[in-house]
């Protein structure tokens, strides 16, 4: 797959700080360091995000499309937990914070665009920009 082209991740970059700004104003200095520990990616329909049973990096920032996160049971049977539309954040935040496998599988509905966000990157930050942290606590 081809990459993006680099005025649709600016845009799609533009509308992450949009984003995080309606929360908690970003200095340009924390904006700078928070979009070095993020990545534009494209994701096509069908396609895991994130499985279960994986230990996560990241999490994300829903640009273009939509995401669902599920559990499957012992039979194979799929329960829906949530949807993620555009300019929401989907992740396994439990595993994330506690370094284990997922019990979810997260995976798009639609063919996607995200930007993935390293996450032992933002917890420095967190610790680095009194800003992020009352982004963070909104």
């Amino acid at each position: 797959m081809p990459g993006l082209p680099p005025q649709l991740i600016n845009t799609a970059f533009a509308s992450l700080r949009k984003t995080l700004n309606s929360y908690y104003p970003l200095s340009n200095c924390t904006w700078e360091a928070f979009r070095s520990i993020c990545r534009c990616r494209e994701i096509e329909k069908g396609v895991p995000l994130y499985s279960a049973g994986e230990v996560p990096t990241t999490f994300s920032y829903v640009y273009r499309g939509l995401f669902r996160i599920y559990v499957m049971d012992e039979r194979g049977n799929e329960y829906n937990k949530n949807f993620f539309p555009e300019g929401r954040f989907p992740g396994a935040m439990a595993a994330l914070l506690k370094g284990e496998p997922s019990r979810f599988t997260i995976d798009a509905l639609e063919d996607s665009i995200i930007i993935e966000i390293d996450h032992q990157g933002y917890r420095q930050l967190l610790n680095t920009f009194d800003d992020l942290k009352r982004y963070h606590i909104q």
